[in-house]
């Protein structure tokens, strides 16, 4: 089976991130209760763990890469049934869904195994 490697897995992070937290704006839902502050805060974790993961696109190499994911598959079981723990519905509700959704997939299917390829100063 096909595997995610780790710095397209990065890619998809800060990409996902980033439509995340414009998700209110971008698809019509800014007005709904908490839903913009949620995608911000959801978009800015996302981004931070991102930074602090040792792998290829991580700035501050804290956290470790199994890490990264357990975060990521948590996050994403959090987004995936947002409706049930934070009742949103709505176009907030769908988008929220289908973001958990494709951060489980992602976590699931990344190589989260051998040697990590960083830059040599020549």
């Amino acid at each position: 089976m096909p595997r995610i490697p780790r710095p397209v897995h990065g890619v998809l992070d800060y990409c996902s991130a980033i439509l995340l937290a414009v998700s209110p704006w971008l698809f019509g839902f800014k007005e709904q209760h908490l839903a913009p502050e949620f995608a911000l805060v959801g978009g800015a974790a996302i981004v931070l763990m991102s930074l602090f993961t040792n792998y290829e696109l991580g700035l501050i190499r804290l956290f470790p890469f199994p890490a990264h994911l357990l975060f990521d598959f948590v996050v994403g079981i959090l987004l995936a049934t947002n409706w049930i723990h934070f009742a949103f519905g709505g176009k907030a509700g769908v988008v929220f869904t289908i973001f958990g959704v494709w951060s489980l997939v992602v976590a699931l299917f990344t190589r989260h195994t051998g040697p990590m390829k960083t830059p040599t100063a020549t």
